[in-house]
């Protein structure tokens, strides 16, 4: 329950940021470049905080920040922000703030033991999902996700959060039963990429008290700190000014404060000055250049890194300055993106932004390398962004990204702001003192200020980049590679050179192509049914075909589409599972129909819409969203799918590179080598994702992947179309008269092969992890028929299960940190499989998992507590409308419905299962289940189940 840093947006512009920063015409820039100093003063008045959040500070010193917002309704969300991380830990107490966490959580004076996680399971929150906490650096931060808004469910929300701010009891058999828990986070963690970043940072942060406080803490540290060095950090840090709480969502603000001052006025103010932490990072002037490595790191990449002291002072100028320097970022990583296709040694380049500590920000270029030749990588990079400080971008670069950002800006004020964002936002505002602008105020601002921008400012953006003296080179290179031998004198003078000899000048590269003129015959529709209750109409397309739609507008102005049939991976013969698998990602990859994914991009020229083919086990066909007023386009795009495909040779190469070398380290690699194993016993003699084999991958031919997929697809195009958004009958039907009720319908006979997991097998254990900890995993196979009812009995069975789980080996045991588990039955398989998973100390396996069988076969024969059960249902339900108010989420569930009843029926059935599931009817699901089930252990552990 812990990350290394708290995420912060940029300071401000908060929201274009996020996008991709842009520009109008050149021509309307110099017209408008003259009035930009007056601009900026009549905005003056915008740099202010939005109003609409309600701040307080009591008379203790606790701060709430309190914004009222509906979506979703009924549902609030809160937070408790202190600001102590492992950075206010002393030398005796490294972890400890991680530790205080935990302990938050195992009682307080009000809610003993594990009642604070009863409590609040009970009021319909899962714990992991809705209640949760994390520690970093600098912070600590507690979650609660409230299911509603009911006076109950905030006063208990409240009253946690107020004992976790002062009445936390932390109880010596408490300490000593958590030092597992924790220890066992620090083991899951373990592995290259946490050495890698250890590595990097052991150079980037120098000299820093980062360094010396990781938030998970030190082993030693974990196993022995005394429970009053646990109180001391507690006490001296967790006092009311050193505090704040955060709540968005569907409240009344007046009502919520009254609240939070009965609640938090306990708390006794303090008069003593908190000590001075040091969150200074050194940034030395000049270049630095270090090579990296870490056990098991195999890809080698060159990061090149300008560090400049952060700016926390909001004004017009700085606001402008930053939206500058978001355009710039933008242009530059378009320019990367198209001067990466130039260099073979290169796999992806990117640039961003992100803080490094409190106090610095960082400007890294990222570039992951195909080979470790760095020299010829830095020199190419030097001399790209030397041509871009010399020449600029070009005023056309810049005036089709305003053009582009304009509208992102215009459809972000339409757009409603979520709490969970909101809720996000106001915590890295209460830790770090961020502003935060109303919508109209930011609105007002952008556009603004987007339109007195001129290009100048824009290029001076992108030369403050470079400017910062201190420069960072990290060469990561395979741990089985001698270390580069590059010298900072070397790099310094490959920079001076670049940026003093005369760069080509740059050509921006034609994209030659658009979208064709549609000439099918529109076909017809009629009304066939509907359904009041689901808000569905079905429509009989002339070719056959069916339209099932929706309108909703939970999402303004996105339209979702999805066109279905039987088919997919089992309807394909064994020896072209994986040319079917490969072909359509790589499709996908390429374009759509004859346009090249440049052209594509063209077309849609920065606009949200996306069109993927789907090719699941069982079923086929495309799914896409789009804009409202760009659904013509979408459907269009769907109808070049249907028409031809091409797989490019550059696509395929790189597919090829990286699949070899996935395949030549297989032997050596602990999770391909384990999860191939897992797969070929499990499933014996059948093809999967990791049966892909050398011969077969150098076999694989351009043309005859994309012939592979043309057969595939457009041998069933019989589709059942489903729309859900935010669009009109009167706007959607012409279109789908158009490109749908058109579509020739073709069929073919569907066999689908089997696939049933072998049953009895003996424990698997592969001896390949490098690290000391045991990956279990235990899986369950039933032979029985599917049904609707059986399958959600036995999905809130295994919520039960996991819960159950935890107690036992978390909380008495000591032995994980978490515990999966996944009970499911898809409806076209005639088997229930249930999965469960942890990570745990290698000497310990055989325990746990001879404890996780006594926890099965006492669920199996015991009675369920209908209390607990009534939970579990109430959190499925309220979690199954919300996927109901998304709009993939609504697809996927009325397309299982559709596939298996020809009508929305499950959404209906869905919702009266979970009102009227009988606890008993549970029991018999669960023990029917396991006490059919076949059991199968798979183990991926090191060659010392000791050590």
């Amino acid at each position: 329950m812990h990350r290394l840093s708290l995420i912060r947006l940029p300071l401000i512009g908060k929201r274009l940021t996020k996008q991709a920063l842009a520009l109008t015409s050149a021509a309307l820039l110099l017209l408008l470049s003259a009035c930009a100093h007056n601009t900026s003063r009549n905005l003056d008045g915008l740099i202010r905080y939005n109003p609409s959040i309600q701040r307080t500070t009591l008379d203790n010193g606790f701060r709430s920040f309190l914004l009222p917002n509906k979506n979703p309704d009924k549902a609030v969300y809160m937070r408790l922000v202190v600001d102590a991380g492992s950075l206010h830990e002393d030398d005796d107490q490294k972890g400890v703030a991680h530790f205080v966490e935990h302990m938050a959580f195992n009682g307080t004076e009000n809610y003993p033991g594990n009642s604070v996680i009863a409590e609040l399971e009970k009021a319909g929150m899962k714990f992991g999902l809705d209640v949760n906490a994390y520690t970093d650096f600098e912070n600590t931060v507690y979650k609660l996700n409230l299911p509603d808004n009911k006076p109950e469910t905030m006063a208990l929300a409240l009253d946690i959060i107020a004992d976790w701010s002062g009445r936390v009891t932390i109880r010596p058999e408490d300490v000593d039963g958590e030092r597992g828990v924790i220890l066992e986070e620090w083991r899951s963690r373990l592995g290259p990429m946490l050495r890698l970043g250890d590595a990097k940072s052991a150079v980037d942060m120098a000299g820093s008290r980062y360094l010396l406080r990781d938030p998970i803490g030190s082993v030693d540290v974990i196993n022995h700190v005394s429970v009053s060095r646990v109180r001391d950090f507690y006490q001296r840090w967790y006092r009311p000014d050193n505090m704040s709480l955060v709540v968005a969502g569907d409240f009344d603000p007046d009502e919520l404060q009254a609240m939070v001052a009965q609640r938090f006025d306990y708390l006794k103010k303090t008069t003593s000055t908190l000590p001075e932490i040091d969150f200074s990072i050194p940034a030395p002037e000049g270049w630095r250049v270090a090579p990296v490595t870490a056990e098991g790191v195999k890809e080698p990449t060159l990061e090149l890194g300008f560090v400049r002291r952060a700016d926390q002072h909001v004004t017009i100028e700085r606001y402008r300055s930053d939206l500058a320097s978001g355009i710039a970022t933008r242009l530059l990583n378009l320019r990367l993106q198209e001067w990466e296709e130039h260099h073979e040694s290169i796999a992806s380049a990117g640039f961003f932004d992100s803080p490094l500590g409190r106090e610095n920000n960082q400007s890294l270029f990222s570039l992951p390398l195909n080979n470790e030749d760095f020299p010829v990588a830095a020199k190419a990079l030097f001399a790209m962004l030397a041509a871009i400080d010399q020449q600029g971008f070009l005023p056309e670069e810049i005036a089709a990204e305003r053009n582009r950002l304009l509208r992102v800006v215009k459809n972000n004020r339409q757009k409603e702001d979520s709490s969970p964002e909101l809720a996000s936002d106001l915590v890295i505002s209460a830790a770090t003192g961020q502003l935060l602008f109303a919508k109209e105020d930011e609105f007002t601002l952008n556009e603004q200020l987007l339109n007195s921008l001129t290009d100048q400012e824009v290029n001076q953006a992108y030369r403050a980049i470079l400017q910062p003296p201190s420069r960072l080179l990290l060469m990561t290179h395979a741990e089985d590679s001698p270390a580069p031998e590059l010298t900072s004198a070397e790099v310094e003078r490959w920079w001076q050179e670049a940026m003093t000899i005369r760069q080509p000048i740059y050509q921006q590269p034609s994209v030659e192509g658009s979208l064709p003129e549609f000439e099918g015959e529109p076909g017809k529709l009629w009304e066939e049914r509907h359904w009041p209750e689901q808000k569905i109409t079905e429509y009989r397309l002339s070719n056959g075909s069916k339209l099932v739609y929706r309108y909703s507008d939970d999402k303004a102005g996105r339209v979702y589409f999805r066109a279905e049939t039987a088919g997919g991976l089992l309807s394909v013969p064994a020896e072209n599972f994986h040319q079917a698998r490969i072909t359509t990602s790589l499709v996908d990859e390429t374009g759509i129909g004859g346009l090249s994914y440049k052209v594509i991009q063209k077309i849609i020229n920065g606009r949200l819409l996306g069109l993927t083919t789907l090719f699941d086990e069982n079923l086929q066909g495309y799914s896409g969203w789009a804009d409202q007023r760009d659904v013509g386009v979408l459907m269009h795009l769907f109808r070049l799918k249907l028409a031809s495909a091409s797989v490019s040779e550059k696509v395929l190469a790189q597919y090829r590179r990286d699949m070899k070398g996935q395949l030549a380290d297989k032997p050596a690699d602990p999770w391909f080598s384990y999860a191939s194993q897992v797969e070929a016993r499990r499933f014996p003699g059948q093809p999967g994702a990791y049966s892909l084999d050398s011969p077969t991958l150098a076999g694989l031919n351009a043309r005859q992947l994309a012939d592979t997929y043309q057969k595939l697809m457009q041998q069933r195009t019989d589709y059942t179309y489903y729309i859900t958004g935010d669009i009109e009958p009167n706007m959607l039907l012409p279109l789908v008269r158009r490109y749908l009720a058109s579509v020739p319908v073709n069929t073919q006979p569907l066999n689908l092969r089997q696939s049933l997991p072998a049953t009895e097998q003996p424990r698997l254990t592969v001896l390949q992890n490098q690290e000391p900890r045991a990956e279990v995993e235990i899986y369950l196979t039933a032979v029985q028929p599917w049904s609707f009812t059986d399958s959600l009995r036995l999905s809130v069975a295994g919520e039960l299960v996991q819960d159950e789980l935890r107690a036992q080996l978390r909380e008495e045991a000591s032995g994980v940190y978490g515990v999966s588990s996944w009970f499911w039955q898809n409806a076209h398989e005639d088997y229930a499989s249930a999965r469960i998973g942890f990570s745990c100390d290698p000497a310990r396996v055989d325990e746990l998992i001879d404890l996780t069988y006594t926890v099965l076969d006492q669920l199996a024969a015991r009675e369920l507590s209908s209390e607990v059960l009534n939970n579990k249902m109430r959190q499925q339900q309220d979690q199954y409308q919300g996927i109901l108010h998304t709009g993939q989420g609504w697809l996927d569930a009325v397309t299982l419905s559709y596939r298996v009843t020809d009508s929305p029926f499950f959404l209906k059935q869905e919702e009266q299962l979970y009102e009227t599931m009988d606890v008993k009817n549970v029991e018999k699901t669960l023990s029917t289940f396991l006490n059919n089930s076949d059991r199968f252990e798979a183990l991926l552990t090191n060659d010392n189940l000791s050590r």
